[in-house]
């Protein structure tokens, strides 16, 4: 929620999203991304982007990393394959 970022990032778990959506040069939701705990991935860059690794440091340190393991919400109900970063992760 709002209020949880006007109080400051301290109080935020992290989450990952798509550098081609929340980080895409000189739109407002890279500006929310940047002001709040929001860690990029790039999707198709493989299991070995340095993003992971930023991710795996996080997890590592004891910090909460909201991941959607099959890419992207969803809303059908089904469980889709997951990406393969997902293994990477759950190995590291």
């Amino acid at each position: 929620p709002a209020r949880l970022l006007l109080r400051g990032a301290a109080e935020m778990r992290w989450a990952v999203c798509g550098h081609d959506v929340c980080f895409r040069e000189g739109s407002m939701l890279k500006k929310w991304a940047e002001a709040s705990k929001a860690l990029p991935i790039v999707r198709g860059a493989g299991i070995w982007q340095k993003e992971l690794d930023t991710i795996i440091a996080k997890l590592q340190q004891g910090d909460w990393v909201h991941y959607f393991p099959e890419g992207k919400i969803r809303q059908d109900g089904r469980i889709h394959p997951f990406r393969r970063g997902v293994g990477r992760l759950v190995a590291s």
